[in-house]
């Protein structure tokens, strides 16, 4: 209780303190609905911003859908906040659409709107917008301008987050005006802060940019290495406009040298990733990579065809980009405009709220008083209640703390099993071929000689190359880059190619491989990895199979399910090892019969690609008689 009296007494206490209250709400200056007010909607804005920054680069139309979630938001709730990051997230997602008019529009309705509330790492965001937008319409003084206002926000606000992305524009319209000596050094301090702050998203952009200087100073080789760096950080973040355009830059550089079928084959990567993103721009440029390979190897029908298409993307491109240009001065004028007009009403409106705030100084300051006691009261009744909820929330957030500790020792095992593999598996064989390949350049080996040895080099290629499938395939599961696509798949054609992939290593160790399975037998799962699974299963019965031994891999009929089983006579597995057999954290790995090397991701990528198909991967062995791996799968 707060004081010790009768109910009555209580009940009037009670009474005159919400009159009060009321009071105070009654005579207090109504408050706005902006940026700065406490809405219960905050974190479900930052969320859908979240979610519309991810999905807008993989997806132009899940980004508009989280967009104008944020729009219809703001307008229910009459929440500033919530629509400028509506329009700012419009204008992000139309620039990666290609369309640069409206998102123009949409940054500077954004703009307009968070200014009002003072600088802000949304304000930042959308300046940046109304600058990319500019520049891709080639109205680089406009850009310039933007881009240094979103520099200084950023450096204003201490955020180095925006201050990367600055960095980041910057130095690719210096690349634009031919300032490349400044546009490395803006990639530069870009990188340093991405770096130390661990922000891989950046890293793919700013190679990108590298690759582009060295590209017109000249220097090939580097323009090469870099745009690899981006293609490679691209996939890893996910950013696939990155990926298409360092395809697309890469496929010049072969026509440059003459290399058509690779240039093709990149141009057509690069079309597929253009389509998938709704960009005419990346559509643009690849069919103009396919037209001059077609050229190149003389089929000039579909190197007219190409180049057609290149003209008919070209030309609309052109006409929307007059339009466009002179909407964005439209805009940029109306801006400057509207700005005005604002301020000249906020100070209206800041004269009036001082006259209003005179009239009701003294009843105000009496109510303040009263407000002072009651909360006073409330606050000492509440002491004991909000320490309990401050001890209960510390508990949580320790419990949090060691969750993560947990997770990033496990991330710091699995980064050192990586760098174990790449140091010396892969090491070790390149050396080797490396080895060989100089002993026949200083013609210390005969071609009679090598062609002895080129068995046992494809092998040892062979086996690095499976090493860095599974690596990269791992990787990918890792951060969830890998998409299931299931649909029927012929068993045959699969087997086969096992066979011809291993056939050297059988030969080697004298092993019966063997395929039971009817001749048009079909499932339900995805190709690409069911190739992965029965590979690994192969290459470990191969591994842990004595001379002499056999191997059979079976696909047996079961009704509405296949069976598949990978069989061997080999060691087997004992108890103790077969419980680390799929776990992430232990990476477990045995040399073979012959001393052959593993790594331990071939197993877990089985076991995740079986799931990823539906069914569960599982484990028959006993010492000395051999193991039997086996899942089951939907008839197609």
């Amino acid at each position: 209780m707060f004081f010790k009296r009768d109910n009555f007494g209580q009940f009037i206490f009670l009474s005159k303190s919400t009159v009060c209250l009321l009071l105070l709400a009654l005579f207090l200056p109504e408050r706005g609905t902006g940026q700065g007010t406490d809405k219960p909607d905050s974190s479900i804005v930052d969320e859908l911003s979240s979610k519309a920054d991810v999905a807008m680069l993989s997806n132009v139309d899940s980004g508009f859908f989280y967009a104008k979630k944020l729009l219809e938001l703001g307008e229910q709730q009459e929440f500033d906040y919530a629509r400028a990051r509506g329009y700012e997230k419009l204008g992000w997602t139309h620039w990666v659409e290609g369309n640069y008019a409206d998102g123009l529009k949409n940054a500077l309705d954004a703009i307009r709107i968070f200014e009002q509330y003072g600088p802000s790492e949304g304000l930042v965001s959308a300046v940046l917008s109304a600058g990319r937008n500019l520049f891709e319409q080639r109205s680089y003084t406009m850009a310039l301008t933007y881009y240094q206002r979103s520099e200084a926000l950023a450096q204003e606000l201490g955020l180095e987050k925006p201050l990367i992305e600055a960095y980041r524009d910057l130095g690719g319209i210096s690349i634009s005006l031919g300032e490349y000596e400044k546009g490395l050094d803006y990639c530069t301090r870009g990188l340093a802060i991405t770096n130390r702050l661990g922000l891989r998203s950046s890293i793919p952009i700013f190679y990108s940019h590298i690759a582009l200087i060295h590209f017109n100073q000249g220097d090939v080789e580097q323009s090469v290495d870099y745009n690899w760096r981006a293609i490679l950080e691209g996939r890893l973040t996910g950013n696939r406009r990155i990926v298409a355009l360092g395809f697309e830059r890469l496929a010049n550089i072969d026509l440059q040298q003459g290399l058509y079928d690779e240039a093709i084959r990149k141009g057509k990567e690069t079309l597929e990733m253009g389509q998938e993103l709704g960009s005419s721009l990346i559509a643009m440029r690849a069919y103009m990579v396919l037209s001059r390979g077609y050229e190149g190897k003389r089929d000039y029908e579909k190197s007219l065809t190409n180049y057609k298409l290149y003209i008919e993307i070209s030309d609309s491109t052109y006409n929307a980009d007059k339009e466009s240009i002179i909407a964005s001065i439209e805009a940029v004028y109306d801006l400057e405009s509207k700005q005005g007009e604002i301020e000249l009403l906020e100070t209206e409106k800041a004269l009036n709220e001082q006259e209003s705030r005179a009239k009701n100084y003294y009843i105000i300051l009496s109510l303040v008083a009263i407000g002072l006691l009651i909360a006073l009261t409330f606050a000492l009744f509440r002491a004991s209640k909000f320490q309990n909820q401050h001890n209960s929330e510390l508990q949580a957030k320790n419990g949090e703390i060691a969750a993560q500790a947990k997770k990033l020792e496990e991330m710091n095992a699995t980064k050192s099993k990586i760098f174990s593999i790449i140091g010396h598996d892969l090491r070790n064989s390149v050396a080797n071929l490396k080895q060989l390949l100089d002993l026949l350049n200083s013609k210390k080996i005969t071609l009679k000689e090598l062609r002895e040895v080129a068995p046992e080099a494809k092998q040892s290629v062979d086996a690095s190359f499976d090493v860095l499938d599974n690596l990269l395939h791992w990787g990918l599961t890792q951060m969830n880059g890998i998409r299931t696509n299931i649909e029927p798949v012929l068993l045959q054609p699969i087997l086969a190619e096992i066979t011809s992939h291993f056939k050297l290593f059988v030969e080697r160790k004298n092993i019966s491989l063997t395929f039971q399975s009817a001749a048009n037998l079909m499932v339900l799962g995805d190709a690409p990895q069911l190739t992965v699974v029965l590979r690994n299963l192969v290459g470990n019965a191969i591994k842990f199979t004595k001379a002499n031994g056999a191997i059979a891999v079976e696909a047996e009929d079961m009704g509405d399910l296949v069976r598949i089983r990978v069989k061997d006579n080999g060691v087997g597995i004992s108890e103790d090892k077969l419980k680390l057999l799929f776990k992430h954290e232990t990476h477990y790995s045995e040399s073979g019969t012959n001393d052959e090397k593993g790594t331990g991701l071939g197993l877990l990528l089985c076991y995740e690609f079986v799931e990823n198909m539906g069914s569960r991967l599982e484990v028959e062995t006993a010492l000395g008689e051999g193991t039997t791996f086996f899942f089951d799968m939907k008839k197609a």
